[in-house]
């Protein structure tokens, strides 16, 4: 199963061959063939996925470690992505801007496997990958 936390709205729901697809979402969203839409606060789901998708999320928290635990508790492989160094009060809802790669290791508690800068756009985006269910991570 692949979930995509928080951003129901990206085609990479549709990524490889998984039998179930999962969409969770705190604002009503869209029906999409094929994908099972949960409205609900991503702290009160309770989900076992291969892969864990959440873009352009853990940057509207103050305190993301909860919801980071969440995620890390949730799938086998999660993958994060975040705005990389968009300069603060560009996005107003953004608690976290600028997020570097150090910086998103310190809001996440660990490194991840792999990270790279992807253009989306006129905007630059970071994305971690993860590896392991209930991982460990700093307090």
């Amino acid at each position: 199963m692949i979930c995509d936390v928080g951003n129901g709205f990206t085609d990479v729901i549709y990524a490889g061959e998984f039998k179930r697809r999962v969409a969770v979402n705190l604002q009503p969203m869209p029906e999409r063939e094929g994908v099972e839409t949960i409205i609900d606060d991503w702290m009160n789901v309770h989900i076992d996925a291969d892969v864990i998708v959440c873009s352009q999320v853990i940057e509207h928290f103050v305190n993301p470690l909860p919801f980071v635990r969440r995620l890390f508790s949730s799938g086998k492989i999660v993958i994060i992505s975040v705005p990389y160094m968009w300069p603060k009060g560009m996005e107003p809802s953004h608690r976290q801007d600028p997020i570097t790669r150090k910086k998103l290791n310190r809001l996440i508690g660990k490194e991840p496997k792999r990270a790279q800068i992807v253009q989306d756009g006129r905007a630059r985006r970071l994305v971690a990958v993860y590896d392991g269910t209930r991982l460990h991570l700093n307090s």
